[in-house]
């Protein structure tokens, strides 16, 4: 037997799992009853296929309080320093007492020591050989940069038959990710954060704040700095991800049918046979069977199903029963591509149609042998290669990338590296084709982790009274306006498109003389920002000219302004004087004629004059008009174009007749025909006297009572005779008699 037989013979005899994680290294006591220490530091890897291994405390699960926040999944590697028996004596199905794993790792970012139960990992030595200086100058031979050596010393020193291929590309870094930036050739989930997510024109709906979907229903176009993270190989120099570059030849030394059941574990594909097979072979047999034929890894072929179907196997492009493609397949989701599932699943089967997929194993088949063999054929013999077409790139063809998912690689990487652990198999001859770009980041590219929100445009600015140059515009960020020098302030309010974005700059704002840049910034939920500005300019007044005129208590007219000179006002009678108020533009500028003003009835003219420290001047006139008539509001009484007035009852008294008589700026009074104040009753001939208040008569109405003709106030037979008098021509009657 080989070397390598033999040891794969060893590694798959240590079977275990389960895992508790704590934080700190030092809370996990070392038993000193029933716990062996391992001389040397061992590694193990979960093979549980469900994953959601518990890390312990204690090794034991007779109590729950032993069990922390932190999980392990199918597939993680961690260290193992010793074992001990369960403490409670639990037994496993055949008796026999559980053995726990003492063991440390790392878990997003948490170092964490625990327990884990040995039937769900697989436990194997550290394989270590050679010098890492030696391995360390054999890469530098071999043209690996100085940014790529020291993650693969390490992994060269525990696994000594891994054999590192340099792929020199030939293809500038900042050239290809421009590339890779191109339509939808790299895809995410929408809800992944949004640092994975591109804000690139035509990619987010900044009205209606969301990811525009290009692919299925969820897919968006990937960010820029998530595209980076995965195209840079040296963010995967791990135990797992370095198999995103392994060659996916065909191997009978390495690729088994229980290899291939240990991938498709917990699937649909798990032990199953495929129904329409007339030889009844199982998924995991039709898999080996086309990767010998093909000369392909039938790991990678399992992992790339797994990866376009998912472990339920429920998508309409494998059901054979799909309403007019019945009896077809597509397991590799080959042309499967539009908008809306509907139109992935029947893209996908026409494709299967026209290729005389109408077999579980002829879509297995033909899917590898046509579309994927043909990646590796050209050159692309890796995942990550078959992720990131540089090979086609740099011959000048159109690049031919399988799957849009920006993380496909990692994805299936992870897969087929889970299996390889699980059987032991992980130090077999594995040979790893790893690209080299040239002017690479100095540094592998961060993981982008932003997340929230990252709409920060507006939807709106203005400012109240004024209108914006140019109109507002979300993506123009520069705004002017101009104000008359004694504007002191501006309301300024903007509006957002997000509900999350958090605006600044708004509000009462104090403008001064000259240019004020005034900075609106509006910044979205996850940091990103933009400035708008506006530019107010505040008019600057001459040192010869007012910057407000007023006065206490009233407005004058029109409003006031620097370059008006003159200005109205009226006031009532009552009114005989002003306090006028007044600034100058200048601070050493003389005004004179500001303070209390007395009034004369009728027009009375104010001036302001402004002396300029240079010899300027300017006079402001405001005309204030003191009302000095008298006015009268008659009520229900008529006033006659003679000047009669009329309208009252016969019996009415002098006092309350007058009382219906309103009188503003002035006095009222009835007096009889000699001028003497009446007090009786009302009569023909009396007369209403309205006076201003220095006593002068500034109008009269001579009263007029229906009927009394003599002028008594009463209505008798006198006043009938008179009348017949009148009527036959006996009798003169003149004026308000009459």
């Amino acid at each position: 037997m080989s070397r390598h037989f033999l040891k794969r013979i060893t590694s798959i005899m240590l079977l275990f799992n389960i895992i508790f994680l704590a934080i700190t290294y030092n809370t996990i006591p070392v038993r000193a009853e029933g716990y062996e220490q391992y001389e040397a530091v061992k590694r193990g890897v979960v093979i549980d296929p469900d994953g959601d291994v518990i890390v312990r405390t204690s090794p034991t699960t007779a109590t729950t309080e032993n069990i922390s926040d932190v999980r392990l999944d199918y597939g993680d590697i961690v260290s193992v320093k010793g074992q001990a028996y369960d403490d409670a004596g639990r037994t496993n199905g055949n008796g026999e007492v559980y053995i726990w794993y003492h063991v440390t790792g790392s878990k997003n970012g948490n170092d964490f020591e625990g327990y884990v139960r040995g039937d769900l990992m697989n436990v194997y030595d550290i394989v270590v050989s050679g010098d890492p200086d030696a391995i360390r100058t054999e890469l530098v031979s071999a043209g690996f940069p100085d940014s790529y050596i020291d993650a693969l010393v390490e992994l060269k020193v525990n696994h000594p038959y891994w054999n590192f291929v340099s792929y020199f590309t030939g293809c500038d870094w900042n050239t290809f990710v421009s590339k890779q930036l191109e339509g939808t050739r790299n895809l995410v989930d929408n809800s992944y954060p949004s640092s994975w997510k591109s804000m690139d024109y035509g990619y987010f709906d900044w009205v209606n704040n969301r990811w525009i979907i290009l692919e299925g229903s969820t897919r968006v176009k990937a960010s820029k700095e998530i595209i980076e993270y995965f195209l840079d190989p040296r963010n995967f120099f791990d135990e797992r991800q370095i198999f995103q570059f392994e060659l996916l030849g065909y191997d009978a030394s390495v690729h088994t049918e229980d290899g291939v059941e240990n991938i498709v574990s917990n699937s649909f594909m798990s032990h199953t046979v495929l129904s329409d097979d007339p030889d009844g072979r199982t998924y995991a047999k039709a898999f080996l069977l086309v990767g010998s034929e093909l000369g392909m890894s039938p790991y990678y072929l399992a992992s790339k199903v797994l990866l376009e179907q998912g472990r339920s196997g429920t998508s309409g492009l494998i059901s054979g029963t799909y309403p007019g493609y019945e009896g077809y397949y597509n397991f590799y989701n080959i042309g499967a591509t539009g908008v809306g599932d509907t139109a992935i699943i029947v893209n996908g089967l026409k494709y299967a149609k026209e290729h005389n997929w109408n077999s579980r194993i002829s879509s297995i088949k033909g899917g590898a042998s046509g579309t994927i063999k043909g990646y590796i054929d050209r050159g692309q013999n890796n995942l990550y290669l078959q992720r990131f077409d540089v090979v086609d790139y740099m011959s000048g063809s159109w690049l031919r990338q399988y799957a849009q998912y920006v993380w496909s690689s990692h994805t299936e990487a992870a897969s087929s590296s889970g299996a390889y652990y699980s059987m032991g198999i992980q130090d077999s001859d594995f040979t790893f084709r790893i690209p080299i770009y040239e002017n690479m980041p100095q540094n592998p590219c961060e993981k982008p982790t932003r997340d929230g929100n990252p709409n920060y445009k507006l939807k709106n600015i203005s400012v109240e009274g004024y209108s914006l140059s140019p109109t507002f515009d979300t993506e123009v960020t520069e705004y002017s306006l101009i104000v008359d020098a004694d504007v002191e302030s501006v309301n300024i309010s903007a509006e957002s498109y997000a509900s999350t974005t958090v605006i600044s700059g708004t509000g009462n704002i104090q403008i001064q003389s000259g240019n004020n840049d005034i900075k609106i910034i509006s910044t979205a939920e996850n940091g990103d920002s933009r400035t708008y500005t506006v530019n107010i300019t505040k008019k600057e007044g001459n040192p010869n000219q007012l910057s407000s005129l007023s006065v206490e208590g009233y407005s004058i007219s029109p409003a006031f302004d620097s370059d008006t000179y003159e200005y109205y006002l009226t006031v009532p009678y009552t009114v005989d004087k002003i306090n006028v108020g007044a600034m100058s533009y200048g601070a050493s500028s003389e005004v004179l004629g500001t303070g209390t003003k007395y009034l004369e009835a009728g027009e009375n003219t104010v001036a302001v004059l402004v002396n300029a420290a240079d010899g300027t001047s300017s006079t402001y006139v405001i005309k204030v008009t003191r009302i000095d008539e008298p006015v009268v509001d008659l009520g229900a009484y008529t006033l006659t174009e003679q000047g009669y007035l009329h309208g009252f009852t016969l019996g009415d008294n002098a006092v309350i007749a007058m009382s219906k008589i309103s009188v503003s700026n002035g006095t009222k009074k009835i007096v009889d025909v000699n001028g003497n104040e009446a007090d009786g009753n009302v009569s023909t001939g009396q007369k209403i006297l309205i006076c201003d208040f220095e006593g002068n008569v500034r109008k009269e109405y001579e009263v007029v009572v229906y009927g009394d003709v003599n002028g008594d106030g009463k209505l008798s037979l006198i006043d009938r005779t008179i009348v017949k008098r009148f009527l036959w021509n006996e009798y003169e009657l003149n004026g308000a008699y009459k």
